[in-house]
């Protein structure tokens, strides 16, 4: 706000107001307004260059300043005065909608308090108060001071539509240490917030794997399952999602059964755009399950729209699991890989008998039952490599199986495997698991899948 005696040739009163005070010039309003006028371009040309899409919406605030300054500074002038201004109703407009929008954008922005759902994409969400920090270093009720306060502060201008108050130099001191304690605020809680944010991302590769438009393919391709979370660094959602998801990535790390079956990820959305283009995000932060042995697709891909708290993520990920544990598997081949594997069994009879019950499967399974025939014939044909002289026989037995589990899914984790050819080297992979597995776990998993397969046929 600018202090002292000002007039411009183009106002109403310029005449009245230079004989006694002099002038308002354009070099005054311009050297006023410009550091906000550079910052709104600023904001304009990141957005432009592919920054994200919040930087348009902080040009905003910038935008919404100018008008405010321009008419503080005329207002100003004939409040001093004690002259009539035309515009008192615009510039009290000017002035409500710059302090409303400015104290939105600290809360929701600088101060990583959500105040409405986040403008991810086509639509925005309903107006609501602001949520108090979810990852706090003080109380709620402090927050909540501090919401109230700072918002009665934007508005110590209307002092000037109570009268002359600021003949008293009182009232002007007042003002000017309101002012300080409101910028204060900002400055307090801004500093607490990015401290916090460096904490969470010094960990943030703990709680999901950072993907990209290069290496997305490589992580979740159809190989294993994967859940996705598609965020924006500017969302206040995402960030509060972001303690729970590290919980979530520790939780799998820390469980082999599942930490060789799933993937946690996460996508910048914001800045690669492409991604969140190709899976259809409309909004922050967008959750995703990608099946295994399913094309990574839009229409293949599935909502997450459930809890966001570690127990709903870990029900909702084994629950996927045991729909899943027949994948590309039949029941009559298990029990014969179970007993191929046996000690002491006869591999080429077991091996006569895959062949007999792969050619009398359901044509939906045939293709499946393929790959036992495919996988026994390989291991007889390397059998050597087992040879005991102890015994004198050929033992194909589980550890040449794990090992060719092993090689295959590693070939899927590195990324060689062409996304076309996903589908069918986990297909094997599961295939073979038929034959490290116990023979209970064999067996439920067979019939899990014969299950599902009825399922799709009712």
């Amino acid at each position: 706000m600018l202090h002292g005696p000002l007039a411009h040739p183009l106002h109403p009163y310029s005449a009245t107001a230079a004989s006694s005070c002099g002038y308002l010039t354009l070099g005054s309003l311009a050297a006023l307004v410009l550091p906000f006028a550079i910052r709104m371009l600023q904001c304009i040309s990141v957005w432009r260059a592919g920054g994200p899409r919040s930087q348009l919406f902080n040009a905003l605030k910038y935008a919404s300043s100018l008008p405010a300054l321009i008419l503080t500074a005329f207002e100003h002038e004939h409040h001093v005065h004690k002259q009539l201004f035309a515009w008192k109703r615009l510039w009290v407009v000017t002035m409500l909608l710059n302090s409303c929008y400015s104290f939105y954008w600290d809360v929701e922005q600088d101060w990583d308090m959500p105040w409405v759902m986040q403008y991810g994409g086509r639509k925005f969400g309903a107006l609501r108060l602001p949520a108090l920090k979810g990852s706090h270093t003080y109380s709620s009720g402090w927050y909540a001071w501090l919401l109230l306060s700072n918002l009665l502060l934007r508005f110590t201008w209307a002092h000037r539509l109570l009268g002359d108050l600021e003949a008293h130099n009182e009232v002007l001191l007042a003002v000017a240490l309101l002012e300080v304690l409101r910028r204060w605020q900002w400055v307090f809680v801004r500093v607490e917030s990015e401290t916090r944010k460096l904490g969470l991302l010094t960990s943030q590769l703990e709680d999901g794997l950072v993907t990209t438009p290069d290496n997305f393919d490589k992580f979740v391709n159809g190989a294993k399952h994967a859940l996705v979370e598609f965020y924006a660094p500017w969302c206040g959602h995402c960030k509060h999602l972001v303690p729970e998801y590290k919980k979530l990535g520790e939780a799998i790390a820390k469980d082999p059964s599942l930490k060789n079956r799933v993937v946690i990820a996460k996508v910048n959305a914001d800045s690669h755009r492409s991604l969140g283009e190709r899976f259809g995000v409309s909004g922050f932060p967008t959750i995703k399950w990608f099946s295994r042995g399913k094309p990574v697709t839009t229409d293949a891909a599935e909502a997450y729209n459930k809890g966001r708290s570690l127990d709903a993520f870990l029900e909702f990920i084994k629950e996927k699991l045991d729909a899943d544990k027949g994948f590309a598997r039949v029941e009559a081949l298990d029990k014969l890989a179970q007993a191929f594997v046996a000690e002491g069994a006869d591999k080429d009879k077991v091996a006569a008998d895959v062949k007999a019950a792969a050619a009398k499967v359901d044509k939906e399974q045939a293709a499946n039952a393929k790959l036992y025939v495919e996988a026994i014939e390989k291991a007889l044909a390397r059998g050597v490599e087992y040879f005991e002289k102890d015994q004198g026989c050929l033992l194909c037995g589980v550890e040449y199986f794990e090992k060719e589990q092993g090689r295959l899914q590693r070939m899927i984790d590195s990324g060689s495997v062409a996304a076309g050819k996903v589908d069918s080297f986990a297909a094997k992979v599961s295939v073979l698991s038929a034959f490290t597995e116990k023979p209970e776990a064999a067996a439920a998993a067979a019939a899990k899948s014969d299950d599902d397969d009825d399922d799709e046929e009712l």
